[in-house]
């Protein structure tokens, strides 16, 4: 119980410091202690390489959690026209499923595009260029990224901001209200503010 108890103590007193300070705290440590500079290597450092996957169009009611019941071949198979030339022969059976030979092509150049990756040791967690969130290298799927490429704009259109009062504020300096989200469109899709994203693909630092 003692330790317990020193390291809630210890937990509380790191969670207070200022980020400057713990960073100082944090670099101290692995700098003059060998074991923890493996431990916070590990947790923060990746030795696997990844690469951007292409943008597509989200729909509406698009959920980028739909694929979690697919099993790796259903989600692959999506994808088996991009990792094709168009010269490659595609040989299918009656019910027009690809047969073991074009499969196995297929996982040829799937294993000769990774291999063309080289890995090199970075940082494991980055800030994805297009929709500015830290995201985890080691957790970096196709449907990881969803956004809006555009811009939110007042919705004279649907009604909404018929009863609206002045006194309450022009419409276009609410645009990041919850209450007034309803108010608002995307110009690169017209779908309303609430709408998570049009477009999807993997982050990209």
């Amino acid at each position: 119980m003692e330790r317990s108890s020193q390291l809630t103590e210890l937990s509380e007193a790191v969670r207070s410091l200022s980020r400057d300070r713990l960073v100082n705290c944090l670099l101290q440590v692995i700098t003059e202690n060998q074991k923890a500079e493996k431990t916070v290597s590990h947790l923060i450092m990746t030795e696997e390489s990844y690469s951007s996957d292409e943008t597509r169009s989200a729909a509406s009611d698009y959920d980028p959690d739909a694929e979690e019941g697919m099993t790796e071949e259903e989600k692959d198979g999506e994808d088996v026209e991009q990792d094709l030339d168009d010269d490659d022969d595609i040989s299918v059976d009656s019910c027009g499923v690809p047969t073991e030979r074009y499969n196995r092509s297929w996982k040829r150049k799937r294993a000769d595009s990774w291999a063309s990756h080289q890995q090199k040791r970075g940082k494991r967690f980055e800030r994805c260029c297009n929709c500015k969130e830290e995201f985890d290298t080691i957790d970096n799927h196709r449907n990881s990224c969803l956004r809006h490429h555009g811009i939110k704009q007042v919705d004279n259109e649907n009604g909404f901001w018929d009863d609206h009062e002045a006194g309450f504020g022009e419409p276009e300096t609410l645009e990041d209200e919850i209450d007034y989200a309803e108010g608002f469109i995307w110009t690169c899709c017209n779908r309303l503010s609430p709408n998570e994203g049009c477009l999807v693909s993997k982050h990209k630092a």
